[in-house]
């Protein structure tokens, strides 16, 4: 969630599947041992993000939507 917020104020210039992969790139490159294991499950990481009460509030005030 941090790598996406990082890349927040890229929203209005880039679409959310680009900040989206430009954010999973650079959370495997600062710590590649953490995603060695969730390697292939970038798709279910998104969608506990968009959906998990947890992370939903902060994932779409990145991106502009209404949670």
């Amino acid at each position: 969630m941090q790598a996406i917020e990082a890349l927040s104020d890229l929203s209005p210039r880039m679409n959310e599947r680009a900040i989206l992969d430009q954010a999973f790139k650079n959370a495997v490159a600062s710590d590649p041992a953490l995603w060695r294991q969730g390697k292939g499950r970038k798709e279910e990481y998104e969608t506990e993000l968009r959906l998990n009460h947890d992370y939903r509030t902060r994932y779409f005030s990145v991106f502009g939507k209404t949670a």
